[in-house]
This record gives structure tokens, sequence and C-alpha cells, in this order.
């Protein structure tokens, strides 16, 4: 299945947007994991029971933060995985394959690529002052 090339920049977007949402609750997570530490640390005088909900609320911020991760690295291996699946059905494509053979020719020898297409334009020109 080969996909147009806007719905392949779409589906780009789309995965870049959910691995921006994940980025920014990974470093909402990260932030508040940062806050509850330093909180802790600096009210080392509190009670014991104190220091146990401090405790716990690290904890809990802590898998969260796990939790963050987990989906990230879910996310971005799927998005590998995803990109690696349409490169494969990109080199199998035809059109792909005589694409790339044409960038490779213009980059590797500009000037033999310039004479093919002038003798393209010439015979597209002599076929169509044939058809007259």
């Amino acid at each position: 299945m080969v996909r147009s090339r806007d719905g392949a920049e779409e589906e780009r977007r789309e995965a870049r947007a959910e691995l921006d949402a994940l980025l920014k609750k990974t470093e909402e997570g990260l932030s508040a994991l940062h806050s509850r530490t330093r909180a802790r640390t600096t009210s080392a005088t509190a009670t014991e029971a104190s220091s146990s909900s401090s405790s716990s609320a690290v904890s809990s911020a802590s898998g969260d933060l796990q939790r963050a991760v987990r989906a990230f690295e879910l996310s971005v291996l799927d998005l590998s995985s995803r990109w690696e699946k349409e490169r494969r059905s990109a080199a199998a494509s035809p059109e792909e394959a005589a694409r790339r053979r044409i960038w490779v020719d213009f980059f590797a020898n500009p000037k033999v690529m310039e004479a093919n297409v002038d003798a393209m334009a010439k015979k597209a020109a002599i076929a169509a002052e044939a058809k007259k």
C-alpha cells in the first residue's frame, strides 16, 4: 500500500503531536517530582507523619513519571516501526525507485541529468509537432 505524500506527512505530524504531548507530560512529571523532592529536603525538620506523607507523594510522582516514560518509549517504538514499514514499502515501489534514481543522478552528475532533461524536452516537442 503506497500512501500519498500528504497522507504520510499528516501521519508524521500526528505522531509528532503525540510525542510532544508525551514529552510535555514527562516534563510535568519531572517538575512535580523535583518540586516535591525539594520540598521534602527543605522541610527536614518536619514531623515523621508529614515526612511519610511527603514520601508517599514522591513515590506517587515517581510512579507517574515512570508510567509517562514507558508510554513515551512505547510511542517512540511504535512510530519507529511504522516509519521502518513505510520505508520498506517505499523502497519496493517502482515510483519511489525511479524517483530515487533521478535524485541520485542529479546529485552525482548534474550535467548529464541536465542533458537528459533537455533531450526529453526535445523529444516531447517533436512528438507534439508530429501529432499536429
